[in-house]
């Protein structure tokens, strides 16, 4: 039997998962921003720190922040 998944039925505890989320240049092939996020953290919010943390090594165009303010 899988040690995590006695952990759990021994403690109750859900497994756990976390996220990591990139910003990468694809020209120039090279990871620009990054965030970790637990799994209960929906993608869309930490989209906006990711581009904050991207603009700051790359010029963003405008059409990504309309994109995302669409949905």
């Amino acid at each position: 039997m899988d040690w995590k998944r006695v952990d759990e039925r021994l403690y109750g505890k859900k497994k756990r998962y976390i996220k990591i989320h990139f910003a990468v240049d694809v020209k120039a092939k090279e990871t620009v921003a990054m965030k970790v996020a637990t799994d209960d953290i929906h993608g869309s919010e930490v989209l906006p720190n990711l581009i904050m943390d991207a603009s700051g090594h790359r010029l963003i165009s405008e059409h990504v922040w309309i994109e995302h303010t669409i949905q």
